[in-house]
């Protein structure tokens, strides 16, 4: 469903396999499912900046945003953008660990 303009959908890396997924206005994140690594499809802002490398125990998008919350620890991790020019890496707790997240546009 929706417009598909961002390639949320129809553009979804092949073969993946996912254990959780979240979907914005412009983009979708996931956790792969073996390595609980994020990856990102669609218009994702920031992508240059979503931690590769960090498994994660779960994941949120918002209009031009996304986070995750660490495995190791539970602490938030966001990349992308929260407004036009701030990166959303600077607007969250970095050393709090979280049970939830929810992140909105």
């Amino acid at each position: 469903w929706g417009e598909n303009r961002s390639g949320l959908f129809g553009y979804a890396p092949a073969g993946l396999r996912l254990q959780a997924i979240s979907i914005g206005l412009t983009h979708a994140c996931g956790l792969e499912a073996e390595s609980s690594l994020p990856v990102c499809w669609g218009d994702v802002f920031g992508e240059s900046d979503m931690p590769k490398d960090v498994p994660m125990r779960s994941i949120d998008v918002g209009f031009a945003y996304s986070c995750g919350l660490r495995e190791e620890n539970d602490t938030a991790v966001c990349w992308g953008y929260s407004s036009a020019t701030r990166p959303a890496k600077q607007n969250y707790p970095t050393d709090t660990p979280f049970e939830r997240l929810a992140v909105g546009s």
